[in-house]
């Protein structure tokens, strides 16, 4: 199997649900499901944030742990977010930390991706 080779165009490809995914967990958010959906939509955009970098950093990780870390050496004005997504990721989180953390840095991962999808269509 051919190793994938990390560009914005693979990013793209992958993450262009960010947005719709985001959006959808905001609105379906609830103490009923907070666990389940918290973990995934954490790993989501942990994911979604390292393959913007990917190409850069030259690498290609699928462990969650491994892609923050990655983001964070590019990005280290997010560690702090990261590191909350990680905490996510493993343990849950209560309903108000996660539309916090979706308002912030899922936007912000949001809004990235609008801007390379510029760069891409020029």
């Amino acid at each position: 199997m051919e190793p994938h080779i990390p560009s914005l165009e693979l990013a793209y490809g992958i993450n262009r649900d960010i947005a719709p995914r985001v959006e959808k967990a905001l609105r379906g958010l609830a103490e009923e499901n907070v666990e389940e959906l918290s973990r995934a939509i954490a790993m989501k955009l942990m994911r979604s944030a390292y393959s913007l970098i990917a190409a850069e950093d030259r690498s290609w990780h699928t462990d969650v742990q491994r892609c923050a870390a990655a983001f964070v050496n590019h990005s280290p004005e997010h560690a702090a977010q990261m590191a909350v997504l990680v905490e996510i990721a493993n343990n849950g989180t209560t309903v108000a930390t996660l539309r916090e953390v979706l308002e912030d840095f899922g936007r912000y991962i949001i809004e990235l991706f609008d801007r390379k999808k510029t760069i891409l269509c020029k």
